[in-house]
């Protein structure tokens, strides 16, 4: 969740807005605009910036964030890409880290129909930052503090799709995921490369049901050459590769509702492990639906339950099991007032293959509260709060934290 918050006079910007309907028109992209540029401005306090619970301290601030995007279609083919900077000031130093954090975003997404039955989408979405959920994966959470330094995570892949029959079809799909962390501590316990192959068969056995039947390789790969520390093991002793069988079915009850299951499980096998071989049986899941039930009014949401990576240091600690809920409502109170809701919870058992070691849980609560007010297309201005709290039986890392922000955002 991206804010944006500045202190702003209602009069000067309700004043801003006033602009010719040909203005209008060219600023919504009815006059085939395929580009757009951004900037937000927020002001915030955060009372705990070093997400510790021992070492809390409170600041205040401001973020800039210009972007510039890009959604191109032509005939067969759609590209969306943009970027974002994000410049944050506070005026407290946050830990050893200092006064700012610089962070970077860039999302690609290109879609290509072959024909009727054959299409191919390519995505990518790579980010740097300090903050855990900069770096954090796409399902899952891993770190739960802030860690010094450029630290990146690039999530990309694609999926192919191709329908062989009016009834049945295949869908291929390769996610690479990559994790390089500036702190050498961290970067010993958390740089890898995660790749996943999936390979689905699909059934249409109603015209709005699809049954789905599916395999996906995962493999693990620890890439800092380290010992562990508190371990005594090489930081690749966590190399795994996993094995997932599922089921399930994408159901579609009208064009503003959707529904999609997974459930399986996942064999694990840890095969670098230099003291002796570990396996794992674990289970699998993922659910997801979409519901529009009014003008730009809707609710996402979803659970997933899977293997994790992990970077608690818990003895011979491998991964962890974890079950993540979240959920997204937006609403159009009145025409130009919007209301926001995220929520996640995340529960993860951190798994000890030593029979000497008790396994850890360890519990993230994220909520966010958001009132958008849009004087026009290209001018707004916002307010709201994030919480965030740790709950972790592992030593320095349980905390809470509460940020309020208020800003602007302009577009063009």
């Amino acid at each position: 969740m991206k804010r944006i918050a500045a202190s702003v006079s209602l009069i000067a910007l309700g004043a801003s807005c006033i602009y010719s309907n040909a203005e209008e028109s060219f600023m919504t992209g009815d006059a085939g605009k395929i580009w757009n540029v951004s900037a937000r401005l927020r002001g915030f306090y955060d009372d705990n910036i070093n997400t510790s619970e021992t070492a809390a301290q409170h600041a205040f601030g401001f973020s800039i964030e210009p972007q510039v995007g890009i959604h191109w279609q032509r005939d067969q083919n759609t590209l969306i890409a943009s970027y974002m900077y994000s410049y944050t000031y506070y005026d407290h130093t946050v830990g050893p880290y200092g006064r700012y954090d610089q962070n970077h975003f860039f999302n690609l997404e290109f879609d290509h129909t072959f024909s009727e039955r054959y299409s191919i989408k390519v995505r990518d979405d790579f980010s740097v930052g300090q903050e855990p959920d900069v770096v954090r994966s796409r399902d899952f959470i891993t770190t739960v503090q802030r860690i010094p330094g450029d630290n990146f995570r690039n999530d990309g892949g694609f999926t192919f799709n191709a329908e062989l029959t009016p009834v049945f079809g295949l869908e291929a799909g390769y996610q690479n995921l990559l994790f390089d962390y500036h702190d050498p501590n961290e970067s010993i316990i958390s740089d890898r490369i995660e790749q996943y192959a999936h390979l689905d068969a699909r059934w249409h056995v109603l015209p709005e049901t699809v049954a789905v039947l599916g395999y996906q390789f995962a493999l693990i790969d620890y890439t800092r050459n380290g010992i562990i520390p508190a371990t005594g093991l090489p930081s690749d002793s966590r190399n795994n590769w996993g094995h997932y069988i599922y089921a399930g079915a994408d159901h579609t009850f009208n064009p503003d509702f959707s529904v999609s299951f997974r459930g399986g499980g996942r064999y694990t096998e840890y095969y670098n492990d230099p003291t002796s071989s570990h396996s794992e049986i674990s289970p699998y899941a993922k659910i997801g639906l979409t519901w529009t039930y009014g003008p730009e009014s809707y609710v996402t949401g979803g659970f997933t339950y899977d293997w994790n990576s992990t970077d608690v240091l818990n003895g011979s600690a491998r991964g962890s099991q974890a079950g993540t809920v979240f959920a997204t409502w937006r609403h159009r109170i009145i025409p130009n007032l919007f209301g926001s809701i995220n929520g996640q919870y995340q529960h993860s058992t951190v798994i000890s293959s030593s029979p000497f070691v008790d396994d850890g849980v360890e519990q993230i609560y994220l909520i966010g509260v958001n009132f958008e007010y849009q004087f026009c297309h290209y001018m707004s201005a916002e307010v709201g709060y994030d919480f965030t709290k740790v709950d972790s039986e592992f030593a320095a890392r349980s905390y809470d934290r509460n940020k309020v922000y208020i800003g602007v955002r302009a577009i063009y």
